[in-house]
């Protein structure tokens, strides 16, 4: 198999690669277990850092090849874990109507980008300067008032996630605090714990 051919099975969608190979073990054993089911791909962020994707995709036998899924992804998940003390866990995997869905538990922002080889960020505004982000983008608190980018630069303390949705339905992110900025491409609910993303581009949500 050729490198582009690797790279357009395995990387699209990201990891609804490992989720098919963990698909064809697992169905059956959580299948019927109760478990909520995502509409849209939903992020949550938790305090102890971990970052939980429930991810909703369309599935097409035509397009993926599970085969390739599980000898490629599953060394690459074996292989990280053994490494970082399982910091990716995958699980409630189904595939209904052509929707394959999944969540996977990553213990930090570095085991996201490893699987997904898609760049996130979860930590405080002085830890996203110190690692490289510019953080110029103007943001919006929650009343719809413009903030400036040296705001947000100077609230070194405060936490920030920078991210894409990476599809054009855009995603849903659940905080464990209230929101206080996005940018312009986000919308903050009533609760102020849950964001939806509009679109691809990036993104800044910035709370306490």
């Amino acid at each position: 198999m050729s490198c582009e051919e690797s790279d357009r099975k395995i990387i699209i969608h990201g990891i609804c690669a490992s989720c098919l190979f963990l698909f064809a073990f697992l169905a059956v054993t959580v299948s019927g277990c109760g478990r909520k089911k995502y509409d849209i791909s939903t992020y949550e962020f938790k305090k102890n850092g971990h970052i939980i994707e429930h991810m909703s995709e369309e599935f097409s036998e035509d397009l993926y090849d599970e085969s390739d899924w599980e000898r490629e992804t599953g060394s690459i998940i074996e292989a990280y874990n053994k490494k970082n003390r399982d910091a990716i866990r995958l699980y409630d995997i189904s595939c209904e109507e052509g929707i394959l869905r999944c969540s996977v538990d990553y213990a930090d922002d570095d085991a996201y980008y490893y699987l997904n080889e898609r760049p996130l960020f979860y930590g405080t505004v002085d830890q996203a300067l110190k690692a490289g982000y510019g953080l110029n983008a103007d943001v919006y608190d929650v009343k719809g008032k413009l903030v400036k980018g040296d705001v947000i630069r100077g609230k070194r303390d405060h936490h920030i996630i920078v991210m894409n949705a990476y599809t054009d339905m855009g995603a849903d992110v659940v905080l464990y605090k209230k929101v206080k900025y996005v940018t312009a491409n986000a919308d903050i609910d009533s609760s102020r714990k849950r964001v939806h993303i509009n679109d691809d581009n990036t993104v800044y949500i910035v709370f306490d």
